[in-house]
């Protein structure tokens, strides 16, 4: 038996009997396979040991025979026939790219960061915009919103007695109907819970579109006033509370000490207005007629079968003329809006989802990019490869699929990779979304998902792999191994590639960037705005104190005295409505009342001036810091049986009383025709965050204008935070079967208000900074490409003198003006795409100059320094060594 080394140099005498190509291709794993398959056969004797290697010999002779006999008979086809077909094409594909795993782990991640993007935009798109609502007909459901016919003023709803007239005169409206914001307590575990509910009047279900998911909805006879207290259950409600029995239809729960029969539950998509836990119905009330311009109802309506929306508006606006005709003191100048429930709906974010999802596509072009850049790049080293098969007779289309193979592995990599981005995407948008986005419990990676998850991985293989890789697999033979002669590994024309996509990588990030420094700027603006008063460490406790055992002022001072006496606690205070208030955590009390000035001629009646009527208690504006700029606060000893006294804002004073003060001069107010004498002048505020206006306001001493709509602002001496569960504790000590009906701290109030503009930043800012990031690192990778390829050059360069300042200079100048091309590219871009985000600004215009020119800065500055790596290589390199190389 021959000795190992003897059969193996014998193995290596008969491959050269392979044709060329495929012995550099395959002749040394064949070797290597032959030693590990020996290992195995060694101890077997030196028998099958002979045989062994007799196999070996004989197979290599086989495939060397066979190989060139397909040469001979099919020169054009020889390279197909070797390769086995598709199959062998992965594999080899494979094989090449584990040998580069840097390259593999760059292009992977850079294409799985703008799938991932990509797609958790998408979903959120999908859920919220492009799911069907949970109504039936939907499309023919209308919202009825209030509006002042002569400014054009839209309100917040639609008054019930509106709504009745409304769904008594039409026929273009099959009915209406209102919502009214309720709540009853529920007692657990010895403390009460309040509960959030609506009242609804007759035909609000049958409006909306909906039906139960057990039981029955209220019948006619349950929306009179002497109709039986009944209740419908929410779905989340009668699963967490009830335990999902479907049996709790027809039993009796306790609310507000009271018994009401549970009819049916609505299903858990039910959330319009919004969700809550039960629905009771809303019979008309003897004072309807008397609130026509209450607006803090919802209005629904649901459009006769064969009307058109246009044809509806028109009849509903000869409506409002004729209520204007028979209510003249309340509706003179009140007409009605239709808005179609979707775009109610979804009208506010619809605009901002658009350019998000714009802007992930500006992403996925850079991504693309980039990794056409690496691929490009990896294709260059081959470039000598491909031309050498193209002259052994490889076809075009043969290496142009073996890079479309390799493409499309990249591609899968990348879109695995992009789904568990998505995930952790969709997580962060369900996170800052909350309590802006609508359906945002919806968000989830489903089938639709998926399908254009695996829609962009395919178009990313095609424009990033597989296109530019045609140049490459095109190369003439002559040509490259003249251009490799040359020291150089690419022609003049993958040099103009490389800074086409330079130039198009920042031109895209700069567009993005443009528009995350609008929204920058918007948000500053907004914050700089003087609110009026303080919110750090203030503390909101709210509560309502209907029938409270001793009445209200003796419960708002026992209260008092307990979060007084609470630890790190400056001062409290009470008031019927705080400042930030949303209707979420904490109730929003909004009331606005006519008024006159006394000695003044009286207005038309139904024309008086209005203004918000707040009840506080003294020490009220020290406590939230709000500013007394004229007169004297509330006192003790304005009692209810004292002079009836009022502040009012700065808004109200100028307004009415010009540059006279306003102390001294009466107010008469709302229903009563009570004199109240001015006492002071307060600072405005800002009622509903940083972007609302001042209004006129006047403040009430509690004790002279009771109400039990309480809440208590505590100050504290640290983070207000720290006093929430001391301040519901010190609740139920005081009053252990009264409900809390929120707890919040100021500035949380406030940061729902700015919650949308901080979505729409982080997003946009997000993709901003990963597009910046993404240019950079692909100008980085083109520059390097760039130095390799002048490497002869910068040598020789070197080697005749030139300072290594100079050629710093040279690569980086070079790069700049690339970059300045992209950048006036991307600002031109900029300046015609930003009008879209101007519904999404605040004080700033989409094309403000000034984030334009500092944009153009970073950008340039980040293109220079992608450069600054790749230059002060080329000048380390020794000059010699750099021309040996070439």
């Amino acid at each position: 038996m021959p000795t190992p080394r003897g059969a193996l140099r014998l193995f290596d005498l008969l491959a050269q009997l392979l044709p060329s190509h495929f012995r550099r291709e395959f002749g040394g794993e064949m070797r290597r396979a032959v030693e590990e398959r020996w290992a195995d056969h060694r101890g077997r004797g030196w028998r099958a040991g002979c045989r062994f290697w007799l196999r070996q010999w004989s197979a290599v002779v086989w495939v060397a025979l066979t190989l060139r006999w397909q040469r001979n008979r099919r020169p054009r086809e020889r390279e197909g026939t070797m390769t086995g077909g598709l199959h062998h094409d992965v594999k080899l594909a494979l094989r090449g790219l584990l040998r580069r795993p840097g390259f593999v782990l760059l292009t992977l991640g850079t294409l799985g960061l703008g799938i991932g993007a990509s797609t958790a935009v998408f979903s959120a798109v999908h859920a919220v915009l492009l799911r069907s609502l949970p109504y039936a007909d939907a499309e023919r459901a209308v919202v009825v919103i209030q509006r002042d016919a002569e400014t054009g003023e839209r309100g917040n709803g639609l008054s019930a007695s509106n709504a009745r007239d409304l769904a008594e005169r039409s026929d273009a409206l099959e009915t209406a109907a209102v919502a009214e914001p309720w709540g009853a307590d529920l007692e657990v575990e010895g403390r009460v819970e309040s509960l959030r509910a609506w009242r609804v009047s007759e035909g609000w279900f049958d409006a909306v579109g909906t039906t139960p998911v057990h039981g029955r909805l209220f019948t006619p006879e349950e929306y009179r006033p002497d109709g039986p207290p009944v209740v419908v259950l929410g779905e989340r409600s009668w699963r967490a509370r009830f335990g999902a029995d479907p049996d709790i239809v027809g039993r009796t729960v306790v609310l507000d000490g009271e018994g009401a029969t549970v009819v049916g539950i609505v299903p858990g998509d039910f959330k319009f207005p919004d969700e809550v836990e039960f629905w009771a119905p809303r019979p008309p009330q003897s004072f309807d007629d008397q609130q026509r311009t209450a607006d803090y109802m919802t209005g629904i309506a649901r459009l006769a079968p064969g009307v058109e929306l246009d044809a509806a508006r028109a009849e509903v606006e000869r409506i409002a003329q004729a209520l204007a005709r028979d209510y003249p003191e309340s509706n003179t100048a009140q007409a009605f809006d239709l808005v179609p429930l979707r775009e109610y709906l979804f009208g506010d974010v619809r605009t901002p989802l658009m350019v998000v999802l714009a802007a992930v596509a500006l992403v996925m072009m850079i991504a693309c990019a980039n990794v056409a850049g690496l691929m490009i790049a990896r294709g260059l080293h081959r470039s000598r490869e491909f031309a050498v098969r193209r002259a052994l007779g490889a076809t075009t289309g043969r290496i142009t699929r073996q890079l479309a193979v390799e493409s499309a592995l990249l591609a899968v990599g990348g879109g695995v990779v992009g789904l568990g981005l998505a995930t952790l995407g969709v997580d962060a948008i369900r996170a800052l979304g909350a309590g802006h986005l609508p359906r945002i419990e919806e968000l989830r990676i489903d089938a639709t998902v998926l399908a254009f998850a695996v829609a962009v991985s395919i178009v990313s293989a095609l424009v990033a792999g597989v296109v530019p890789s045609l140049g490459l697999s095109r190369t003439a033979p002559a040509r490259a191994l003249g251009d490799g002669a040359r020291g150089s590994t690419a022609g003049r024309g993958i040099g103009r590639s490389g800074r086409r996509l330079v130039v198009a990588e920042i031109a895209l990030a700069t567009v993005l960037v443009v528009g995350a420094g609008l929204l920058v700027r918007s948000l500053s603006t907004v914050l700089e705005r003087d609110l009026g008063f303080a919110s750090e460490g203030r503390l909101a406790v709210q509560v309502f104190a209907y029938d409270v055992e001793g009445g209200t002022p003796v419960f708002i001072r026992e209260m008092t005295d307990a979060f007084e006496s609470l630890p790190g606690v400056r001062s409290v205070a009470v008031t019927s409505s705080i400042p930030g208030a949303t209707d979420g955590t904490l109730a929003s009390i909004d009331i606005d009342l006519g008024f006159t000035v006394l000695d003044r001629p009286a207005p038309p009646v139904g024309q008086e001036p209005t203004a918000a009527i707040t009840q506080i208690s003294p020490g009220f504006f020290a406590t939230m810091g709000m500013p007394l700029l004229e007169g004297r606060d509330f006192e003790a000893f304005d009692a209810a049986d004292t002079r009836p006294v009022v502040v009012v804002n700065e808004t109200l004073a100028r307004r009415h009383f010009g540059d006279t003060s306003p102390l001294g001069r009466s107010l008469v107010i709302g229903f009563r025709p009570v004199e109240r004498e001015i006492v002071g002048v307060v600072a405005d505020v800002r009622p509903s965050g940083h972007e609302s206006n001042p209004r006129p306001e006047v403040y009430f001493p509690i004790a002279q204008f009771p109400t039990s709509s309480l809440t208590f602002v505590l100050h504290g001496e640290g983070a207000a935070e720290a006093l929430i569960a001391p301040a519901r504790e010190a609740v139920w000590e005081v009053r252990p079967s009264l409900a809390i009906w929120g707890v919040a701290t100021v500035d949380e109030l406030l940061g729902t208000w700015l919650q949308e503009r901080r979505f729409h930043l982080m997003l946009l800012g997000s993709f901003a900074v990963v597009a910046l990031l993404l240019a950079t690192v692909g100008t980085y990778s083109l520059v390097s490409l760039g130095v390799e390829r002048r490497v002869a050059e910068l040598g020789i360069r070197r080697a005749l003198g030139g300072g290594d300042a100079r050629i710093l200079r040279m690569i980086v100048g070079e790069t700049a003006r690339l970059a300045a091309v992209g950048v006036a590219l991307g600002a031109f871009g900029a300046f015609v795409t930003t009008r879209y985000l101007r519904s999404m600004l605040f004080g700033v215009e989409p094309t403000d100059p000034a984030t334009f020119v500092s944009v153009a800065g970073v950008v340039l500055l980040a293109a220079s320094l992608g450069a600054v790596i790749p230059a002060l290589r080329a000048i380390r390199t020794d000059p010699n060594r750099a021309i040996r190389r070439s």
